[in-house]
């Protein structure tokens, strides 16, 4: 029996990239106000590094918003997990692009998460992945939706339910 994937929806997404944002966002500050010198320096980037690329790297592409939200960044059409390298990537090119935007590629992603029907983001589109839920939430008449497609396909082909 082939396993379902359910995409991730919007509010989850944007939850688990607030958590994400926030917890570096408070790390910066958190530098910048207790420490001086090199020893400031040299722990942001470190801790930087630590928040941005090694825990996803570590955790096949999920940050600490998305280990806590249950999801996870797959390949689009092939449904594996990404390499190392292209979770680097994806990191590096949605963080470059909100510097170099100013901010601005976040929101265009904002509004690309919430209008799309498959809740793909701008750094989605460019590494051809999608963020799936490994926990998702059905809801009682998706599922009495599912149970009915379930019986009308095993009805066609004339095979029992039980």
């Amino acid at each position: 029996m082939k396993e379902s994937i359910y995409i991730a929806n919007f509010i989850k997404r944007s939850n688990a990239y607030l958590l994400d944002f926030g917890m570096t966002i408070l790390f910066i500050f958190m530098c910048a106000f207790t420490l001086m010198g090199w020893l400031q320096k040299v722990i942001l980037i470190l801790g930087l590094y630590l928040l941005i690329f090694l825990i996803p790297c570590l955790n096949q592409g999920q940050s600490i918003g998305k280990l806590i939200f249950k999801l996870k960044p797959l390949h689009l059409k092939s449904h594996t997990p990404l390499a190392w390298w292209e979770i680097q990537l994806r990191e590096l090119t949605k963080y470059l692009l909100f510097i170099l935007t100013f901010g601005l590629s976040h929101i265009i992603s904002y509004f690309m998460c919430s209008e799309r029907s498959d809740h793909r983001t701008l750094h989605d589109l460019i590494f051809k992945t999608e963020v799936i839920d490994l926990k998702p939430q059905i809801k009682n008449y998706e599922a009495n939706q599912f149970a009915e497609d379930d019986y009308y396909q095993n009805y066609k082909t004339q095979r029992t339910i039980r």
